[in-house]
């Protein structure tokens, strides 16, 4: 079915699927062939306000303020000479003067908002040839004079859903926007004057245009013979608020050529400025790492426009024009400075510039941790922001990085994102994120520290490229940031968050940040400086989480990357995802709505902190009947709470050493929506725990001697920092942990396990090997790092903090089954397991750790595993496929057996040294 056939169905009340076009059809509905040349010529001349008589090739759609659809809502209008009937449409309507020439209008009246009213066309390439772009020309139109300088934008793309994620071709304002007295507001117009009418011209290709939102970055394809794209013409309002009167705008006279020349690219510098591009703002290279320097040409199709560019990573901007002597007045907080291109721009002098913005404190003068300027000049890139200007037309702003020649900027095989914004967006004394500001608390006469201000107040735009390590750049596109973290905020070199919001451009983030999550979909990103431990080896987090990352909790994944604000360089980030209600959408599939994440004291975690969270009263209820012991045993603490899951949860933090918890960084949550799941899974309802901020573990401090059992599981006030008494004031948030360990079944679980992955998970030769890894990836960019932060504060100091991780690794397993068997009775020592006889095809699991050659933290030589167990609690085998029943033991005092059967084998270690022999799988 054609769209011609389909609108004559719609026009007459019936209901029709919407399937792809097969034929093209000239204004007035018949149905023909296309142009030869595969040029589209459409005017508006028997179009009447219908959805009938709306062009072939042409569909709307689109939603008001509220949400409310405005796709099918058509308003036959005659213009100037009613008034009356004008006052009551809204939408989608005709416009015309002289009733014989008609153009595609659409309008706001009063509160109604049409910021998504959109226009369609879609093109199918029926010729023989590939096409690589369009010449696209066509008539924007005012009707109505109103309050507003509202726009028409025109967009590209090769299906009707992600717009979002690409750039404007070009923006068009209301032509008749300008001084206007009050009395004018609301006035209709003729939109057919020509001082009322813009005519846009203009050629891009579709390689020069940013990618689908399902692909990240990816170039769009040429339209080969048969392939469809399709653009769109979205009304857009300058300002959402600002005035009830609104301006109607209307389209005319659509012309679209294919272009069948592929775009050509050259490396010859003298040879940049020739180069055939077009696009309404198109640059001679794209943004990325270059061996040798060269001039970058900017070119615009945007007929009779004017290219302006800036270099201080603002946007550009004609206002901010100016003279080197205008330029230098400014205060180096505040200055940004646009250039009007009249030749290609010298990248090499822009990357050889003097540091700027590094020489900017970013803390008070009292801080103990106090901003130092750079040791030494860093490398910098040449950030190029561009946009084309005409008369009534302007392109989107274009954004690229580059790199050049310089060993050291190619940083190894990590990452980098280059960030770009206006430097009083970071660094204004009134509004800068990343400095102290100069504001006073009226009430206590003493400093108000920007970087400690929290919500969306204290967000503000960047434009983020992300540039993989084969230097392919995979994201760019405008995010949000805001300092992130509690006490870090102090520090000279912050954390920053990204956030990715249609406000800006693209919702997501499509791109597969972290090698160990298979995903492409993020809504919040943060750039992590290291947390507490930014000071020292900015390691101790992400190795903990990734040795238990395969454990059934939730981590933060981790990925080390450099970062360029501005083109200069700002050091080591660690990259890292973010818990909240998108993440656990997005990761479990559970709707954003229907969960709630919980913090220290059951006050819910928003996700957005201009939101203060309240007390979730459903989990003070939980906790309240487990003091009570009205929740007693495994099966009812099950039943309410992933058990099992967060006794693997306890043993990360108290392997870690983490005693910067659970008084602080907990963070739990639960699907409240109807049960969807008929087994165990995360739409059960039951609480479950994230695992973040363990910067104090892991060999920081004392960590490797500490005692976690004794600090978890008991009452001790001995603590590095908390000063006497707290720990009494806070045993609400350790009063879970004690209840648990009082029934026998969950206890005795919970001492064998710990054990289990002390000999598996953490086992001493795997916790080095992530050590060496996670250094290995950072070592080489870390003298950078230290010249530019002076923390940490020399190589020296870093290594050994390196060497304290490693003697955390070597000493703590053995520290903590000390501890274990100090604090609880149950557990009387150790003794050496040893299973012989293991098939790689069968398994087995040792409490919920499957001994396979497969499963992290295992270790199988010629069929063997050994491990150092707890005496004195039962050790637990389950088959999967291995018939226990005829398993031996080498010695019959070795153990005592509690119950042993095809599937199952219980048992006490009663000697220091114990051998299990497997049966052989039969023949």
């Amino acid at each position: 079915m054609t769209r011609c056939v389909a609108k004559l169905l719609a026009a007459l009340g019936l209901v029709v699927l919407s399937i792809p076009l097969v034929w093209s059809c000239t204004p007035g509905g018949s149905a023909t062939d296309p142009q030869p040349d595969g040029a589209v010529l459409i005017d508006f001349n028997e179009y009447r306000g219908t959805l009938a008589t709306l062009p072939e090739l042409l569909f709307v759609d689109g939603e008001d303020g509220d949400g409310s659809p405005v796709g099918g809502e058509f308003y036959p209008f005659t213009g100037v000479s009613s008034i009356d009937r004008g006052d009551e449409f809204e939408g989608f309507g005709a416009f015309t003067a002289n009733e014989e020439e008609f153009s595609f209008g659409i309008r706001e009246r009063g509160d109604t908002d049409l910021r998504n009213a959109r226009l369609f066309l879609e093109y199918r390439n029926s010729t023989d040839r590939t096409i690589y772009g369009f010449r696209v020309s066509y008539d924007v139109e005012a009707w109505l004079l109103g309050e507003r300088d509202n726009r028409i934008r025109l967009k590209y793309h090769t299906e009707t859903e992600g717009f979002s994620a690409i750039d404007d071709i070009v923006s068009t304002s209301n032509p008749a926007h300008g001084e206007t007295s009050r009395e004018d507001y609301g006035s209709f117009l003729d939109g057919s004057a020509e001082e009322n009418r813009a005519t846009v011209e203009l050629a891009f290709h579709f390689s020069q245009l940013g990618g689908m939102a399902a692909d990240g970055l990816d170039q769009f394809a040429p339209l080969k013979p048969g392939d469809r794209g399709y653009l769109r013409w979205q009304y857009s309002n300058d300002r959402l608020t600002d005035g009830s009167l609104r301006s109607a705008l209307a389209l005319n006279n659509f012309r679209l050529e294919p272009i069948f020349e592929r775009p050509e690219a050259t490396d010859d510098s003298e040879a940049a400025e020739t180069v055939q591009a077009e696009g309404s703002i198109a640059f001679s290279r794209p943004a990325g790492f270059y061996e040798r320097p060269f001039d970058l040409a900017l070119h615009s199709s945007l007929a009779d426009a004017r290219i302006y560019f800036t270099t201080d990573g603002s946007e550009p901007n004609p206002a901010f024009v100016m003279s080197d002597g205008e330029w230098e007045e400014l205060s180096r907080e505040t200055q940004q400075r646009t250039f009007v291109y009249e030749r290609p721009i010298d990248l090499e002098a822009l990357v050889r510039r003097e540091y700027d913005i590094a020489l900017i404190p970013t803390t008070t003068e009292e801080s103990a941790l106090g901003w130092a300027p750079p040791a030494s000049e860093g490398p910098k890139a040449a950030t190029v922001r561009a946009v084309a200007v005409g008369e009534h037309s302007r392109s989107a702003v274009r954004t690229a990085t580059y790199f050049l020649s310089d060993n050291e900027m190619q940083h190894n095989d990590l990452p980098v994102w280059s960030l770009q914004t206006e430097r009083d967006n970071f660094f204004s004394p009134d509004r800068g994120i990343y400095v102290p500001g100069n504001d006073i608390n009226p009430a206590t006469g003493l400093p108000v520290v920007n970087y400690l201000r929290r919500g969306i107040e204290w967000e503000r735009v960047v434009h983020a490229e992300f540039f993989e390590r084969d230097r392919a750049r995979v994201v760019a596109q405008h995010v949000g940031a805001r300092i992130h973290g509690n006490y870090t905020r102090i520090f000279p070199q912050k954390s920053l968050r990204l956030y990715s919001r249609t406000d800006y451009g693209p919702g997501r983030m499509h791109h597969q940040f972290f090698d160990s999550r298979d995903l492409d979909d993020y809504n919040r990103l943060i750039l992590r400086n290291g947390g507490n431990d930014c000071i020292a080896g900015m390691l101790s987090d992400p190795t903990l989480q990734a040795l238990v990352e395969h454990l059934p909790f939730d981590t933060q994944h981790y990925r080390p990357s450099v970062v360029y604000l501005n083109g200069e360089y700002w050091g080591l980030h660690n990259m890292r995802d973010r818990y909240d209600q998108h993440y656990l959408e997005t990761v479990h599939g559970v709707p954003r709505d229907e969960v709630v994440i919980v913090e220290i004291e059951g006050v819910v975690h928003t996700g957005e902190e201009d939101e203060e969270g309240e007390l979730y009263e459903p989990y003070i209820e939980f906790r309240d009947r487990v003091s009570s012991g009205e929740i007693a045993g495994w099966d009812a603490l099950n039943e309410h709470m992933a058990l099992s899951e967060y006794i693997d949860y306890l043993f990360a933090q108290v392997y870690a050493g983490n005693y910067d918890w659970p008084f602080n960084n907990i963070r739990y949550w639960k699907y409240t929506g109807p049960d969807q799941s008929d087994s165990e899974g995360p739409q059960d309802g039951r609480w479950r725990w994230l695992l973040y901020d363990v910067d104090f573990a892991f060999g920081h401090m004392l960590s490797t001697v500490f005692d976690m059992v004794e600090w978890t599981f008991g009452f001790s006030e001995e603590h590095p920092f908390l000063q006497e008494g707290r720990r009494e004031n806070e045993q609400d948030r350790f009063e879970l942990n004690h209840r648990i360990v009082e029934y026998d079944e969950v206890r005795l679980e919970l001492l064998q396990r710990f054990a289990v992955h002390l000999a598996t998970t953490a086992r001493e030769e795997r916790a080095a090997e992530f050590i060496d890894r996670h250094v290995a990836t950072v070592e080489s960019e870390m003298p950078r790092h230290i010249e530019r932060w002076s923390s940490p504060s020399s190589m020296e100091q870093w290594r050994n903090v390196i060497a304290r991780m490693h003697d955390f690794a070597a000493r703590r397993p053995a520290i903590v089954r000390a501890h274990l068997i100090e604090f609880f009775e149950d557990a009387t020592g150790t003794a050496t397991l040893t299973i012989e006889g293991l098939d790689p095809e069968s398994g087995l699991s040792l409490h919920t750790v499957d001994l396979r050659s497969d499963t992290p933290g295992v270790a199988i030589e010629d069929g063997s595993w050994s491990g150092v167990l707890l005496t004195g609690v039962p050790v637990t085998l389950q088959s999967h496929g291995v018939d226990l029943s005829y398993a031996e033991f080498s010695h019959a005092n070795d153990v005592e057996i509690l119950e042993q059967s095809p599937e199952m084998l219980s048992f006490y270690l009663m000697e220091p040294t114990v051998l299990l022999a497997l049966p052989r799988r039969p023949e």
